[in-house]
Formats: C-alpha cells, sequence, structure tokens
C-alpha cells in the first residue's frame, strides 16, 4: 500500500472521528441556535469533507517537501481527490444557498403582491384611515396567508366591509374592531 493512501485513510478516519465527536458531544449548542438535522448535514457535508479536503493537501505539501519520491499517484492521492472534492462541495453548497435566496425571494414577493393587494382593497373604503387598519402577511405552506385587522368603525361601516368581504383576495382573513362609545368610557370611570 502506497504511504499517500495510507496518510488519506488515516486522514479521512481522523476527521470523520472529529466531527462525529463534536456532534455527538454538541459542541454546536454553545453559540448555534440550530436543529440536530440541521447541524448533522451541515458538518457531514460541509465541514467534514473540506476539513479532510485541506488536511490532505497540507499533508501533501508536508509530505512532498519530506519523501525522495514523489510519484504521479502520491500527487493523486494527497492533493487530485482531495481538491475536486473541496471544489464540489464548494459548488454544490453555493449551488444550494442560490436556490434558497431564490425562495426567499419569490416568498417576499408574494408577501409583498398579497399585502398590496389587501391594501388596494382597504383603500377602497373612505371611512377607513391609514392608522385604522393593519395588514400581517406571512408564508403558510408555502402560500402568502394576510390578516386584515380593521380598526375604529361603527355599525353601519362594518355591514359595508362584511358585504364586500367576499372580494378581498383568496387567503386574507378580516377581524374588525368596532368603535368604543364614549358611553362604555365614561362607565369605566
Amino acid at each position: 500500500m502506497s504511504t499517500s493512501l495510507l496518510i488519506e485513510i488515516v486522514l479521512l478516519i481522523a476527521c470523520l472521528l472529529l466531527v462525529s465527536l463534536f456532534y455527538y458531544r454538541k459542541g454546536w449548542k454553545a453559540s448555534f441556535p440550530f436543529k440536530n438535522t440541521d447541524i448533522f448535514k451541515l458538518l457531514y457535508t460541509l465541514v467534514f469533507p473540506m476539513l479532510w479536503g485541506s488536511s490532505s493537501v497540507i499533508c501533501g505539501f508536508i509530505y512532498l517537501f519530506l519523501s525522495k519520491n514523489f510519484n504521479s499517484l502520491d500527487f493523486l492521492f494527497l492533493f487530485g481527490f482531495p481538491t475536486i472534492l473541496m471544489t464540489f462541495t464548494f459548488w454544490k453548497f453555493r449551488k444550494n444557498n442560490k436556490h434558497i435566496e431564490e425562495i426567499k425571494r419569490e416568498e417576499d414577493t408574494k408577501v409583498r403582491d398579497k399585502s398590496k393587494k389587501t391594501e388596494d382593497w382597504v383603500h377602497q373604503f373612505s371611512f377607513v384611515e391609514e392608522q385604522d387598519f393593519n395588514i400581517k402577511t406571512y408564508i403558510s405552506k408555502g402560500r402568502p396567508i394576510s390578516r386584515l385587522f380593521i380598526y375604529n368603525v361603527n355599525n353601519e361601516q362594518q355591514k359595508e366591509l362584511k358585504n364586500n368581504e367576499d372580494l378581498l383576495p383568496d387567503g386574507v382573513y378580516l377581524e374588525i374592531f368596532m368603535k368604543k362609545l364614549d358611553s362604555d368610557n365614561n362607565s369605566q370611570v
């Protein structure tokens, strides 16, 4: 067995043990608010290959300077495979991050569009002032959902809002809060 292959096997086992020890001792709990599945993926699909690849390249340089007979097989084991692995890992990580950013942008666009449509619906009623409504929009199961809160309306305005509720965009829930009467305020004093 060639020395370079033996070095690679020892480094592979050492890196695997180091990453596994870190995972099972829950070393990330002190500073990262991640779930076990997230940290498992991160450690074994990013940290482990990068750690093994970089340590292989460093050991390869040391072996290159200390060895008298450095051949192409040694070069392949100590520089070629680790470099290819690190390049692939980095590429995969970048691709995954771009996909996540794209999903986030799409969700932000959906939330903005839903909020705009809901706000347009509210502005058709002249009695609803800017400070008298609030829109909360979020993503649930991949779809934008809005909660529209309208404050300080009387009975007649409430009826008009309820009659037009079916014109709200899909996934918008309307909640109406009535005006407090002065008699209610005086009775509480």
